[in-house]
């Protein structure tokens, strides 16, 4: 089985943006160490294309504007066309659209999206965010296959 990834991605400074650090940090901790590739940025950038092309299955983690303060959102995602320079706005369908233009590869991509409440400037998450930081690491592992003794969970 080809192995897989999981990228966490958001600003820790910006409160809720950080989610996605501490959703990682949780994994690392709960999951055997050769199960899973784990990486936390700040950004996507064009560099991580690189790091698609012998990946089976990417899972992106990352925080979202929205109504429903920590409401956990799950989306496959699908490459579209990259155009141009590809350099200043990468998104998960450009990432995998240019995992397939340079390397022919098409990894099976899923986005888990945490609805934020407070993406100010300081540190910490929102009580809301807080509290959907095990279920959405149970998602996440779910998504990725691991087993209930593979990965303990508080959700």
């Amino acid at each position: 089985m080809k192995k897989q990834l999981v990228i966490g991605y958001g600003n820790p400074l910006r409160r809720d943006d950080g989610v996605a650090h501490h959703i990682i940090e949780r994994l690392r901790e709960q999951t055997p160490s050769d199960a899973l590739e784990l990486l936390i940025c700040h950004q996507l950038t064009p560099e991580l294309v690189e790091r698609l092309h012998d990946v089976g299955r990417v899972i992106l983690i990352d925080a979202r504007e929205g109504r429903h303060a920590g409401e956990i959102l799950v989306e496959q995602v699908f490459p579209t066309e990259v155009f141009g320079a590809f350099t200043h706005n990468v998104t998960p369908s450009s990432l995998l659209g240019a995992a397939l233009e340079w390397y022919d590869v098409r990894p099976q991509c899923y986005i888990v999206s945490i609805t934020g409440a407070d993406f100010s400037i300081g540190e910490g998450l929102s009580e809301a965010v807080a509290v959907a930081v095990p279920l959405a690491v149970s998602v996440v592992g779910r998504l990725c296959g691991q087993t209930e003794g593979a990965m303990s969970h508080d959700a």
